[in-house]
């Protein structure tokens, strides 16, 4: 799964000598001395960029990857079919590939606007 941030773990004192002057910092940080807490990092432009290259090129094979052993399917030799099935793969593929479209789209327009986009959560076959 792809995050959008980095986790950071920042570790609050080293613990700094207790007392009551180092307690109130640590209230004020809102985190008990030698805590540790999580903290997150927006990752930059060139980061997002890089992070969509190598997960792309590796997704955009793995899909090429597994079309290509759907062709093995198309050989009457090994496998019988009627059209009714043949049809209901390219139906399933054409709207798996024209939503994929629409996901891009439809999140670039959401962020050029400020929106957040929605996620779509199950695939049907």
């Amino acid at each position: 799964m792809a995050r959008k941030n980095t986790d950071v773990m920042e570790r609050i004192g080293d613990p700094p000598p207790s007392g009551p002057v180092s307690d109130a910092v640590a209230e004020l940080d809102g985190a008990a001395v030698g805590e540790t807490r999580t903290v997150t990092v927006k990752k930059t432009i060139e980061e997002k960029r890089a992070d969509f290259t190598r997960l792309a090129s590796r997704r955009v094979s793995n899909a090429l990857d597994a079309l290509s052993s759907l062709r093995h399917l198309a050989s009457p030799s090994s496998y019988e079919w009627d059209v009714e099935q043949q049809e209901k793969i390219f139906t399933t593929l054409q709207r798996s590939l024209h939503d994929l479209e629409a996901a891009f789209t439809n999140a670039k327009a959401a962020q050029m606007s400020g929106q957040k986009t929605p996620r779509a959560l199950s695939f049907n076959l």
